[in-house]
């Protein structure tokens, strides 16, 4: 069907009013009889450009598979989408440097169009050579929303094709790519020898297997870490001064990561693994075959690391593995035989050594298979291949594989026995499996503060006034964050989040997979709750949400995990528990932190402390958005307590839980870490010079969570932490004159908890005793804030309360602390009362049923509620048990049983006694 146009031409530009004219007099020319939907006059012209030919249906009222419905949509995209052959159409237009601002406008509407973005041009007008002199990140100024950085890269190697290699304008897009390179040309800090600890241990385990005491399944092995640790640069250093070194990496084109993918050498290698007639076996053995000519190219093409100081003048080629600066060579028409004869003569009479294989971002060997055996499994086989041959033959240079990926969990590269495909009696490779056993992971370690100088090395030398005021505590944590220090404050921050988010542009609110995950990774970088070392979101949070793998057991079943103490990490969180008056906080951190304990990721016994330490970050927070301070910076502990205090209560109050001795003292807390032995004056320095706090081993009955205080100086003003320069260091005083001591205690009780034992613990000399000296420990008796929270008490409420020596405490009830919005008030409410039992699995099945649409009788499965709840004892009340749900499903019951009034100032037993009074009357 053919539809004259006449003269209306739809732009991006084009109105509403304009689209729906244009699609009337379209129809009637069709002479079609399908009449236009609701959203035809609801659609502007930038809108209508973007739909693609099956979306145009929604214009239109008639099922999607009616012929006439199918007719005019395909018109109607060929009518706004013409082909044409002009010379001089969009498709033809270049920029040049003479190019007015209508033909750059056209030029950057076609290029939207192209890549199918929902983007709008500013009206700021644009020349040809302005547009040619932007780099390609502040290209986002030509719009009105910023574009992502894959588009931008795209558009500025658009705009210089003759100039720029896809390679360069990736890299463009990517700021922090740029970073990673050049940080891979400074010097490789490792203050742990943790390089030659590696190279012995890959030595030992090459061995090993040559040697098969034990039945080793294969030359290899992985290297496990979270994001930004430096796996890749740590392997450089080995290919330069350790081992000569075959490097692929499997990245995705277009990435923002460092190193860029090994497109040469991966097709190399992989060639030939999808076509017909490929069998597992049979690739794995072509592939060991060019495993073998590697290893040759290596030793005759690559410089000795034992005798090459591997010193170039190319930066360029210092950041890359020596087999990329060499890769024509490497594998460039690359036998698929076995080595000649001649080839094996050489390699008899070279010294032993290991060459090693690493396989960086190694998912993509995951993901693709031959008849449903992935690649990795074939390239491990290889391996097995290529060394016996080289074994066989006499030849002392051995092969090891290392598989690298960020974002795969450690049971993927390096699994349990019993989880080892290879191993069981149906595998390809059985029979050919030397044994089941693998080689220990290498859990990367050593990159942790390595651009940080603690001060905590001289404590008898500690200056407490400049680490009052230094900002060195951003440069705590794992080495590649030194990226996001170089980054823009706004790039840093999103880059961050980005990270912690798994990599995900956005948090999902309702995501209960890698969305909810990220949500937690939201949580834990800032709260100290310990995950289970067996529960599978261990691994998961490693891979993908920047947490800290500090060591498994020997199966690779359990793995113990850390949100170590990073400010910039938990700075980029704090600024997502603020998003949208912290909407959500409570809309999705909170709901991923109460499926984890229902799931038993997390402890639900120390879920006191877990909302203490969060009312504590949020007044913190407050604090510092009050001062003008970035998030973790040190603030006046009076503007902390104002924050903790509910909004009825008197500012004044927190001066009067302030003793004399503590006048002016100043606190910064970022983020709470779980302390795993009893503090000392060192780890009181490290807390402080880290803005951190700590939640205290159980052991410790006076406190729960601890953190250090700054006292006055006169020498410094009250700018720890502000973003002005550097003040003028004093001479360092003695410890007892420079700081003092936050000491919180916790209670999750819905009446008072408060008692005279309580009181009595809580001064330093008793809640420490051991930690520091006894003349110490006096000083801080008077050097100290003591707080009482009871997050449970339905009845929020402060007070100042009083020790036999007068000492002050600052008690609080409840969750009704200014500092918390109060969408995040009732979702931590509904945190407290997470219970795992059945009524709260019941009630939570029943809301997916309620949620189905459209909803069918079969949606409630084969039994009614009383032949579940009579079919076993003990376990599941014979009558529902309203008093062991929680707030949050007490609410909604409320609410289908009419009961009138404002649910959410309702206290639980008030809530009960409704629900009671109406399920009887009816």
């Amino acid at each position: 069907m053919e539809v004259d146009q006449e003269e209306y031409t739809i732009t991006d530009e084009s109105t509403a009013a304009a689209v729906s004219e244009f699609l009337q007099r379209f129809v009637a020319r069709a002479d079609v009889p399908v009449p236009l939907s609701a959203r035809a006059s609801k659609c502007d012209g930038f809108d209508l450009l973007r739909l693609s030919r099956d979306q145009l249906r929604v214009l239109f009222n008639g099922p999607g598979d009616d012929p006439h419905v199918q007719s005019i949509t395909q018109s109607l995209h060929d009518a706004l989408h013409p082909v044409t052959t002009s010379s001089d159409d969009d498709d033809e237009l270049a920029i040049t440097e003479q190019s007015t601002p209508d033909t750059v406008r056209r030029y950057l509407h076609r290029f939207i169009r192209a890549h199918d973005q929902s983007l709008t041009l500013n009206d700021r007008p644009c020349y040809g050579d302005v547009l040619l002199g932007i780099t390609s990140h502040s290209l986002k100024i030509l719009f009105n929303k910023r574009p992502s950085e894959e588009f931008l890269g795209s558009l500025y190697h658009a705009l210089h094709p003759q100039t720029v290699s896809a390679n360069t304008a990736a890299a463009s897009a990517y700021p922090e790519r740029d970073v990673l390179a050049d940080d891979f040309t400074t010097p490789f800090v490792d203050p742990h020898d943790c390089l030659s600890s590696i190279a012995t241990y890959i030595r030992q385990c090459s061995a090993a297997y040559r040697a098969q005491h034990r039945p080793f399944m294969s030359p290899y092995t992985s290297c496990v870490q979270s994001t930004l640790n430096g796996k890749s640069r740590t392997f450089r250093e080995l290919a330069r001064h350790h081992f000569r070194t075959v490097y692929f990496c499997f990245r995705k084109s277009g990435s923002t990561g460092y190193p860029n993918r090994t497109d040469m050498a991966i097709g190399t290698l992989l060639k030939g693994y999808s076509s017909e007639g490929a069998t597992p076996k049979k690739f794995s053995r072509v592939l060991s075959y060019r495993l073998g000519q590697l290893v040759y190219r290596a030793v005759k093409h690559l410089p000795d690391p034992a005798q090459s100081n591997n010193r170039r003048d190319d930066l360029q080629h210092q950041a890359e593995f020596p087999s990329q600066s060499i890769s024509e060579v490497m594998f460039s028409n690359l036998p698929e035989t076995h080595l000649s004869d001649d080839q094996l003569k050489d390699l008899r009479n070279s010294s032993p050594e290991i060459v090693l294989v690493v396989m960086d971002e190694a998912r993509q060997l995951l993901t693709q298979s031959i008849s449903g055996v992935d690649l990795y499994r074939c390239v491990r086989h290889a391996a097995l291949l290529c060394d016996d041959f080289l074994k066989n033959n006499a030849i002392r240079i051995s092969i090891f594989l290392v598989f690298i990926d960020t974002s795969s969990q450690i049971q993927n590269f390096s699994p349990a026995q019993h989880r080892e495909p290879s191993a069981r009696p149906s595998s390809v490779f059985r029979d050919a499996c030397k044994g089941p056993e693998l080689f220990q992971p290498i859990v990367l370690r050593g990159s942790f503060d390595v651009h940080f100088a603690s001060a905590a090395t001289d404590l008898k030398h500690v200056d407490w006034s400049r680490l009052r005021i230094s900002d060195d505590w951003l440069k705590t944590g794992r080495a590649g964050l030194s990226i996001a220090r170089r980054l823009p404050e706004q790039e840093s921050l999103e880059f961050l989040q980005l990270k912690l988010a798994g990599g995900g542009n956005s948090v999902s609110k309702s995501d209960s997979g890698a969305g909810r995950l990220a949500n937690l990774a939201l949580f834990l970088s800032r709260v100290a709750a310990m995950v289970y070392p067996s529960h599978p979101f261990a691994s998961a949070l490693v891979a993908g949400f920047m947490g800290t793998l500090l060591d498994t057991d020997l199966d690779r079943e359990q793995c113990l995990i850390s949100f170590m103490p990073e400010a910039m990490v938990a700075r980029a969180a704090a600024h997502k528990w603020h998003e949208e008056d912290g909407s959500t906080f409570s809309d999705a951190i909170i709901p991923a932190v109460h499926d984890s304990i229902l799931s038993g990721a997390l402890n639900k016994g120390f879920i006191g402390e877990v909302i203490a330490q969060t009312l504590f970050l949020f007044a913190c927070d407050r604090a510092c958005t009050a001062a003008g301070k970035r998030y973790g910076s040190v603030v006046d502990v009076v503007d902390v307590l104002v924050q903790l205090l509910p909004s009825a209560s008197s500012v004044r109050l927190a001066e009067e839980a302030v003793p004399p001795q503590m006048r002016g003292a100043m606190i910064g807390c970022g983020q709470f870490v779980n302390l795993a032995f009893k503090p000392d004056l060192r780890t009181h320095v490290q807390l402080a010079e880290r803005h951190c706090f700590c939640a205290l081993p159980e052991e410790f009955p006076g406190w729960d969570l601890f953190g250090p205080a700054f006292l006055p100086s006169e020498s410094c003003g009250a700018q720890g932490g502000a973003l002005g320069g550097e003040p003028q260091m004093e001479a360092a005083p003695s410890p007892s004159d420079s700081f003092g001591v936050v000491g919180i205690q916790v209670k999750a009780c819905s009446g008072s908890a408060f008692s005279k034992t309580v009181k009595d613990k809580m001064t330093p000399s008793t809640a420490l005793n051991g930690c520091f000296d006894t003349e110490l420990l006096q000083e801080l008796d008077r050097k100290s804030i003591l707080i009482f929270m009871n997050v449970d008490n339905v009845r929020p409420s402060a007070e100042v309360a009083s020790l036999p020596n007068g000492r002050p405490i600052l008690r609080i009830e409840g969750l009704g602390s200014r500092c918390l919005p109060d969408n995040v008030r009732d979702a931590l409410r509904v945190l407290l009362d997470c219970r795992p039992n059945y009524e709260t699995f019941l009630r939570g099945k029943e809301e997916e049923q309620e949620a189905l649409q459209p909803s069918a009788a079969c949606d409630r499965g084969p039994y009614n509620e009383g032949t579940i709840r009579s079919a076993w004892p003990f376990v599941v009340p014979a009558q529902r048990d309203y008093g062991s749900l929680p707030l949050r499903a007490l609410r909604r019951i409320a609410r289908d049983c009419g009961i009138s009034g404002d649910y959410s100032v309702m206290t639980k037993p008030t809530l009960l006694d409704a629900i009671l009074r109406a399920q009887q009357s009816s």
